[in-house]
C-alpha cells in the first residue's frame, strides 16, 4: 500500500478527509465507531458528496470486498457530477483512508513526557463532599429509602444554584430517570421545587424513560446532552444500565465508563444488597471506577425521613468524619412539603449506623455488665470517642438517664432485661 496517507481531521469521535475533486464539488470520507475487532478493524464508514451523504456502511475496513461494494453504492451519483475525478481515484483514496484509519484513531492515545502541576488544584467539587467535577458520584442503599428525593433535589439545587441544603456550584443538568413514570416526576420536581424555595413548575432538562435502559437510550442521552449544554447528569438508577449481570466486572466498567463519556460528571443511584446496605449490589468495579461513594442510611421519625449520607469513598476529597444528615418533610395530603440540612443526633438510627454495629453494640454489653456509667467511664473503658458516645447515651431510645453525681452523669440500658432491637427504619412505611 502506498505511504501518501491522508490529513485526517478529528471531530468528536469522527475522523474525515475532504478531497476537491474538481468541477467545484467535494467528496468526504469519513468514520466512527472505530474499534479493532478480531477479524481486524471495524467502522461505521460513509462518503458524502458536496456535503451529503450519499452511501454509509458498517464494515470491516480491512476487506477489499466491503470497500468495493462501498464504491458500487455511489458509482452512479458519482457519474452524474460530471467530474474530472475517475472512480480508480475514489478506489485509491478510500483504501488508503481505510489504510490508515486505525493507526490515526489510536495515535492520540500515544504516551506523553510531562511533569506534575507545580501548583496543584483542588478538586471542583460540585457538591461539597459527595460530587466532583470530572468524576462520578454512586449513591446506593435499599429501595423505598429516599434516594429519589435526594437526587431531585441534588439536581434542582445544582441547576439553579440553591445553597441551602447542599453546598452546591451551579451547572447546568440532565436528570434521567428510568425507574418512574413521568407523570410521577413531574409531580416529584413540583414538590421539590416548592420546597426548595422556587415555583412548582419552574423546569428542569429531564428524560423520562420508565423501562428501557440506559444502554437503550445513551445516544438520545448524549445528543440531549450536547444540544443543551449539559454538565451534569443524574441517573436514577445505574441498576438499569443494561449493560449485563452487574455482578460481571465488565457489565460494572462499562456501565462506569458510558456515564464518564457523557458529561463532565455524575451522580447515579445504586441499590444495595438483601440484608446488608454497606455497599453497592454488584461487582466492585463499580466501586473502583466511581470517584465518590455515598452510602445512604434512613430512619422514619414521621412526619419526616431522615437521611445520613455516608461518604464511603472520595477520591481526591479531604477526610470527612461524620455524615450530611438531610431531613425530608412529608404531608399527608401534598407529599413533601419541606427539605433541610439536619443533625445527626435528631435520628439516633442513623447515629447508630455512624457510630458503627461493633461501637454500637460494645457500649450495649459494657452497660448491661456495669448496670450504669457515664459517657467518660465508656469511653475510657472501650477506647471510643467520648463525643461519639454521648450522642449515643443522649439521643439512642436505648438508653436512659440515670442519676447525676455534681457534673457526672450516670446512664443505663432502658430495659435492661430485653436486648435492645434497631429497626433501621425497615419496619416503617412512607410515601417515598
Amino acid at each position: 500500500m502506498p505511504t501518501d496517507q491522508p490529513a485526517y481531521e478529528r471531530r468528536g469521535e469522527t475522523l474525515s478527509q475532504t478531497i476537491d475533486v474538481g468541477t467545484g464539488h467535494t467528496l468526504c470520507i469519513q468514520a466512527d465507531g472505530i474499534r479493532q475487532e478480531r477479524t481486524g478493524v471495524h467502522a461505521r464508514v460513509a462518503i458524502l458528496i458536496n456535503g451529503v451523504t450519499v452511501a454509509y456502511d458498517a464494515m470491516n475496513v480491512d476487506k477489499d470486498a466491503e470497500r468495493t461494494h462501498l464504491i458500487g453504492r455511489v458509482r452512479k451519483t458519482f457519474s452524474q457530477l460530471g467530474s474530472t475525478y475517475p472512480e480508480a481515484y475514489l478506489q485509491k483514496d478510500l483504501d488508503l483512508f481505510c489504510w490508515g484509519l486505525y493507526d490515526a484513531w489510536v495515535g492520540q492515545e500515544l504516551c506523553e513526557y510531562v511533569g506534575g502541576t507545580a501548583a496543584p488544584s483542588p478538586a471542583v467539587e460540585v457538591v461539597k463532599d459527595l460530587a466532583v467535577e470530572d468524576g462520578g458520584t454512586i449513591l446506593f442503599g435499599p429501595p423505598e429509602r429516599g434516594k429519589s428525593w435526594v437526587l431531585l433535589a441534588i439536581a434542582v439545587s445544582i441547576e439553579h444554584g440553591i445553597p441551602s441544603v447542599f453546598d452546591v456550584q451551579k451547572r447546568r443538568v440532565l436528570f434521567v430517570n428510568l425507574e418512574r413514570s413521568g407523570k410521577s416526576v413531574l409531580n416529584r420536581l413540583g414538590r421539590v421545587n416548592a420546597a426548595l424555595g422556587l415555583d412548582p413548575t419552574t423546569p428542569l432538562h429531564i428524560m423520562n424513560r420508565r423501562g428501557r435502559t440506559l444502554a437503550e437510550i445513551y445516544g438520545a442521552v448524549k445528543q440531549s446532552v450536547e444540544a443543551n449544554d449539559i454538565e451534569f447528569i443524574l441517573l436514577d438508577s445505574l441498576t438499569r444500565a443494561g449493560l449485563g449481570d452487574l455482578n460481571e466486572n465488565l457489565t460494572g466498567n462499562r456501565a462506569v465508563d458510558m456515564l464518564n463519556g457523557l458529561a463532565r460528571g455524575w451522580i447515579a443511584i445504586g441499590h444495595s444488597p438483601r440484608n446488608d446496605d454497606t455497599h453497592v449490589y454488584g461487582t466492585i468495579m463499580q466501586e473502583a471506577g466511581a470517584d465518590v461513594m455515598v452510602r445512604c442510611v434512613s430512619q422514619v421519625a414521621p412526619p419526616t425521613l431522615g437521611i445520613g449520607l455516608f461518604r464511603t469513598k472520595g477520591s481526591d476529597l479531604a477526610p470527612v468524619s461524620s455524615p450530611q444528615v438531610i431531613a425530608l418533610r412529608f404531608d399527608i395530603t401534598d407529599g413533601l412539603c419541606g427539605v433541610q440540612r439536619s443533625k445527626l443526633a435528631e435520628y439516633p438510627e442513623i447515629l447508630m449506623a455512624a457510630a458503627g454495629d461493633s461501637k454500637a453494640e460494645q457500649v450495649k454489653s459494657y452497660l448491661s455488665q456495669v448496670g450504669k456509667a457515664t459517657a467518660t467511664e465508656i469511653s475510657d473503658e472501650l477506647g471510643i470517642e467520648r463525643s461519639l458516645v454521648h450522642r449515643l447515651l443522649t439521643s439512642s431510645k436505648d438508653y436512659i438517664r440515670l442519676e447525676k453525681d455534681g457534673k457526672r452523669v450516670y446512664y443505663g440500658l432502658a430495659d435492661p432485661g430485653v436486648a435492645p432491637q434497631s429497626t433501621n427504619g425497615r419496619e416503617e412505611q412512607a410515601p417515598f
